[in-house]
């Protein structure tokens, strides 16, 4: 069978063009557009071509998430990086001693995390009670926030922190309004296993995934759904 013309870079210009203008399009819509463009410029082309799974293959590039600047580890010399977040020189030392609190226990800060702790770092008490302590009291919130931001990042809404205030304040929180309200438990929600033993005797070890990993599960999933139609 004889091939089609070589995909150049122009075309992929082309689909990734339209594409960026038709967002909610499925590949076979942006195929055909795409079609109708190149075949002005040379009728003689094939109505066919560029087919389906070569749209679908550059698609697939333009859709694939990209891993966000916040979520790349902190250091001072990170402050200077435009995407960086700015931390003021009050609470700079905060963010070093979580900096480090976070070392002690194998982890590692991102720059979303080292922003949350500054901003929360005067929101959280310093006299709390507290097992956690001042430090691991801070790390958490701090870790919650930037979880539920990144959920947010991931489905391309703008981060609601509304139920997440309530929370950190004390108050009542409303999960029944919108599934957004949900987030910040799901980014509380980190990966274990457990066994489940059954009626019938019989036990099954789980896995619990990991509550930003399931939104990104679902994010794919949906991407991957929307090439194939």
């Amino acid at each position: 069978m004889a091939k089609g013309p070589l995909v150049t870079d122009k075309v992929e210009v082309i689909i990734t063009s339209v594409y960026r203008k038709h967002t909610k399009w499925k590949a076979l819509a942006v195929r055909n557009e795409v079609s109708c463009i190149l075949r002005k410029e040379n009728p003689e082309l094939s109505p066919k071509w560029p087919s389906l799974s070569t749209v679908q293959k550059v698609l697939a590039k333009v859709r694939k998430p990209k891993d966000s600047p916040q979520d790349k580890p902190w250091s001072t010399a990170t402050l200077d990086r435009p995407d960086s977040y700015p931390i003021s020189s009050e609470a700079l030392p905060v963010v070093f001693k979580v900096w480090k609190f976070q070392i002690e226990k194998g982890n590692a800060l991102t720059i979303r995390q080292a922003k949350w702790t500054a901003r929360l770092s005067k929101v959280v008490s310093e006299d709390t009670k507290s097992p956690l302590g001042y430090l691991g009291l801070l790390s958490y919130w701090a870790g919650l926030y930037a979880r539920t931001e990144l959920m947010f990042d991931l489905i391309d809404r703008p981060f609601d922190s509304t139920e997440l205030d309530r929370s950190l304040m004390g108050l009542p929180v409303d999960i029944t309004t919108d599934f957004k309200s949900f987030f910040w438990l799901l980014a509380e929600q980190q990966e274990y296993r457990e066994t489940r033993e059954y009626i019938d005797g019989s036990k099954k070890e789980i896995i619990i995934k990991d509550g930003v990993e399931q939104i990104r599960e679902v994010v794919k999933k949906k991407r991957k759904g929307g090439k194939s139609k």
